[in-house]
């Protein structure tokens, strides 16, 4: 397997480990194999049948990547990983599973690990997923029919982020994407490709896919481990120094304060996120949530009610909103005891 670097980044040209740990890869067949059917290379006429490219950037996840990759490897002709500095076995369990693997030294900036990954795509399309997300069992059919439509250039799928036990927030975005040239990841951190096909494409060519990712990496266990918010608030604070009123940064910022128990701070970010929004942002529901949230953890009752009441008439029967509205009515002494802040 020979990769091609290109000056941004040095690729490694690595054969499977034949002593790679198994039980690192419980739930992963090791073969370097995948499906001839979707290879790119066996199929000069490509269209009919598109061809799919899983696409991921990674750092130490040796114990998320084995299930990530098995989630997906009948669906994909072809794995890219850039690996931002592993020190376990990351780079090996993604050589054996048949990536192409490139090495990227971290800069500071997630889209630019993410389009030096673009670029090393020879398939027709792109499934960008992390290491810590599972993709819910997908028909075949479904995707080829999906991938086959030849007005579609991007799809949203529902990604579901498990908070902690019983708590989980949703979210819509694109991962799934043509591969073009002009598609290319913007923002340091929360990197989104959907501003550049709307820019190229324009938003007719964005659909909705029936497919769900299931999330673990904001669970307060994993954050925890990796330091995970420190690192996404330093990078947060410095973008914001270049663009203050961005509200999609402050509303980050907002969910990584509350991760580090400094509520009162998020929510102060989420409440000067809000107020910039124009309306319409797939992160409103979950910024007006969140913004709540902190209205309830740090006991502002008449703040609180006065805010769901507005919240309603734009999500009308919200249930996360009603729950929070009658467990304030259960204490009406004032300011409830403290609680465990959601994670971002």
């Amino acid at each position: 397997m020979t990769n091609q670097p290109t000056p941004s980044g040095t690729n490694s040209s690595l054969n499977p480990s034949p002593n790679l740990s198994p039980s690192l890869s419980p739930n992963l067949s090791l073969s370097p194999n995948l499906n001839p059917d979707l290879n790119p290379n066996s199929k000069p006429n490509s269209k009919p049948n598109p061809s799919l490219c899983l696409c991921l950037i990674t750092r130490d996840e040796e114990q998320s990547l084995p299930v990530c990759l098995a989630g997906v490897r009948e669906l994909v002709a072809e794995i890219v990983v850039v690996d931002t500095g592993s020190r376990d076995e990351t780079v090996e369990i993604a050589a054996a599973a048949g990536a192409r693997v490139f090495r990227f030294p971290w800069n500071g900036d997630f889209s630019s690990a993410r389009n030096y990954a673009l670029a090393q795509v020879r398939s027709d399309w792109v499934l960008v997923l992390d290491a810590d997300e599972r993709l819910q069992a997908v028909e075949p059919k479904t995707l080829r029919d999906l991938l086959e439509d030849g007005q579609v250039d991007g799809y949203y799928l529902e990604i579901q982020n498990r908070l902690a036990p019983g708590l989980v927030s949703r979210d819509r975005v694109v991962r799934l994407f043509r591969n073009k040239p002009c598609y290319r990841f913007r923002g340091a951190i929360h990197e989104q490709i959907t501003p550049s096909i709307l820019e190229y494409g324009g938003k007719e060519r964005l659909a909705c896919a029936p497919f769900v990712l299931l999330h673990e990496g904001y669970t307060p266990e994993r954050i925890k481990a990796r330091r995970k918010s420190d690192r996404n608030i330093e990078i947060l604070e410095r973008e914001l120094r270049s663009k203050p009123d961005d509200p999609f940064l402050l509303y980050c910022l907002g969910l990584e304060r509350y991760q580090n128990n400094q509520v009162r701070e998020g929510l102060a970010h989420l409440e000067n996120a809000l107020v910039r929004m124009p309306g319409g942002e797939g992160y409103l529901e979950d910024a007006v949530l969140y913004t709540a949230f902190g209205y309830f953890y740090l006991g502002c009752r008449e703040k609180l009610e006065s805010f769901i009441a507005r919240a309603l008439l734009m999500f009308p029967e919200h249930p996360e909103l009603l729950l929070l509205r009658n467990l304030s009515l259960l204490h009406p002494g004032g300011d409830r005891p403290p609680g465990e802040p959601p994670a971002s």
